[in-house]
């Protein structure tokens, strides 16, 4: 009998980190399904001023900083290539003048023979 008695008496202890869950807390109000669905009606105060011409000023500057980066790119590019495209030219006459002058030794070598 003793051994129900202290089965009875010992009382389940909550587990502590559940304290900071979420679900327990019950203060957020109720709110409908239908939000997930549906877009919320919200009623906006109208100003004196109309957003479209604050919002064309923004996209006004941010098209004038993107054409501006885009055309450096570009401008960068073509100036990379017209390097690499002089390189190859000056490469390519070097190896032209060394075939001409290895031409030119052998010719010289079989009229000397």
């Amino acid at each position: 009998m003793s051994e129900v008695q202290e089965i009875q008496q010992e009382e389940p202890v909550a587990n502590p980190y559940n304290m900071r869950k979420e679900y327990i807390e019950d203060d957020k109000p109720f709110e409908s399904a239908e939000g997930i669905f549906y877009e919320k009606e919200t009623k906006q105060a109208t100003s004196k001023k109309a957003p479209a011409d604050d919002d064309s000023v923004d996209y006004k500057k941010r098209y004038d900083d993107l054409k501006k980066h885009y055309d450096s790119k570009v401008s960068e590019f073509k100036q990379k290539e017209q390097e690499l495209q002089a390189e190859a030219r000056m490469a390519q006459k070097v190896e032209q003048s060394v075939r001409h002058e290895d031409a030119i030794e052998a010719q010289s070598e079989v009229q000397d023979e």
